[in-house]
């Protein structure tokens, strides 16, 4: 039984080692899955071939600023989530508008204790606008009580992009940009179940600040980013055990699904790209690494009234 791990990385005077977490987890070695020889014994190759060197630094008087007009964000290890939904944020002048008007306290960068995550996050988009190499965010990361161990881990993008946005929220409220977050991001949709054969329905509002999409249908097949709207409001049809209690009407078969009211004027996606996989002991978290397609418009009036055209950023 084998693994196998290929990569290709550009080594720098940032960047001076690499390597896999999760190649086969210890528990699957010594469980006896054929890992191992009859005398035990595992074997592991590694083969390296190196490229003729390449220098992107000031010796070829290479600037990223000066020749895109932005600079990016260092790689601390997995945290390239993290830098992702952190670019997009930044990109949205009025977003990074709210973020300078949260007033915090000073703190020294080289003080034990970390810095607020809002004045750790202001920094970083002030040293994307200003500064002329790649950005860290060690403060960051700091500010979220993580230690080197945690930015070699990849987290959940929507809860960090929740754990920023709900810190402030928190710093915003009683001034002037209170709302200011909501009447960027937020959108609203319904819940609804509307029975077939007597006129009976019931609805629920909810608000959101982004949409959650398959990268894939429930078959497995590759889709797109059309697709995975149909199938986020597809409706379901409620009938035999599964029918509907309709209040006063006893078991009705219904239709469920969700219809959106309204879309913000900065709509938030995020593809799930990662999933639970029940087929491996014991379940765990893989990647999907299926083809997904969008194109650079989007025409949402099919799924909202008035909703319009936007244009996509990735």
């Amino acid at each position: 039984k084998s693994a196998y791990k290929n990569d290709d990385f550009s080594f720098s005077a940032n960047s001076i080692d690499r390597g896999w977490h999760e190649l086969v987890s210890v528990e699957e070695i010594k469980g006896g899955k054929g890992w191992t020889s009859e005398n035990n014994e595992l074997i592991i190759r590694a083969a390296c071939s190196a490229r003729s060197a390449t220098s992107f630094g000031n010796s070829m008087g290479y600037s990223p600023k000066k020749t895109t007009g932005f600079v990016g964000l260092k790689n601390h290890g997995a945290t390239c989530y993290m830098n992702s939904l952190l670019q997009s944020l930044f990109h949205v002048g009025r977003f990074r508008e709210i973020v300078y008007s949260v007033n915090v306290a000073d703190t020294n960068e080289d003080a034990e204790d970390p810095p607020s995550i809002v004045q750790a996050l202001q920094t970083v988009f002030l040293q994307l606008q200003t500064s002329d190499s790649a950005v860290n965010c060690r403060q960051l990361i700091r500010s979220f009580g993580w230690d080197h161990s945690d930015a070699l881990v990849s987290h959940d993008v929507e809860e960090l992009s929740r754990l920023l946005i709900d810190k402030l929220e928190e710093l915003l409220k009683g001034t002037d940009h209170e709302d200011a977050i909501k009447r960027l991001i937020e959108g609203e949709f319904e819940n609804y179940i509307e029975c077939t054969d007597i006129d009976y329905s019931s609805t629920r509002a909810e608000t959101y600040y982004n949409l959650q999409l398959n990268v894939r249908t429930p078959s497995g097949k590759p889709t797109n980013i059309i697709d995975a709207l149909k199938e986020y409001t597809a409706e379901e049809v409620m009938e035999g055990d599964n029918a509907y209690e309709a209040e006063g009407h006893g078991k009705q078969k219904a239709k469920k699904g969700i219809r959106f009211k309204r879309f913000p004027p900065v709509l938030n996606i995020h593809l799930k790209r990662f999933e639970f996989d029940f087929m491996r002991d014991p379940p765990e978290q893989v990647k999907v690494n299926a083809h997904f397609e969008f194109s650079k418009t989007i025409d949402l009036s099919p799924f909202a009234k008035d909703a319009g055209e936007y244009t996509l950023h990735s």
